[in-house]
């Protein structure tokens, strides 16, 4: 068996799998949405972009916002980690305590 490196659409395929019995394609249309909005903004947070993520941190939060309550369940364990490292980039380092210990919650619970 060939070991791949690990990539961040691992996670998200995992949390697709779990919903694959049930889920509807316009929610798992809004949840790829969300996915790769997301790594746009990382993408911009990481390499400074600051003035394009702060415009991406809104589109992030409103995607994230127009979710089903259930799905929310299993994108915040990718949604609260990127929110805090933009946390985190704006030195804003209590909100990213606080996002980050979201997210190990939800992982927790996700498990």
């Amino acid at each position: 068996m060939e070991n791949r490196p690990f990539k961040p659409m691992h996670i998200f395929q995992t949390i697709l799998d779990l919903h694959k019995e049930k889920i509807v394609i316009d929610d798992k249309l809004d949840m790829l949405n969300l996915y790769y909005t997301i790594e746009t903004f990382l993408q911009n947070c990481r390499t400074n972009n600051m003035h394009f993520s702060n415009y991406l941190y809104e589109k992030v939060v409103l995607s994230y916002n127009q979710l089903s309550d259930e799905l929310k369940k299993s994108m915040n364990v990718i949604y609260y980690p990127a929110i805090a490292y933009y946390d985190l980039k704006k030195q804003d380092y209590e909100n990213a305590m606080n996002n980050l210990n979201n997210s190990i919650v939800y992982i927790e619970k996700l498990e």
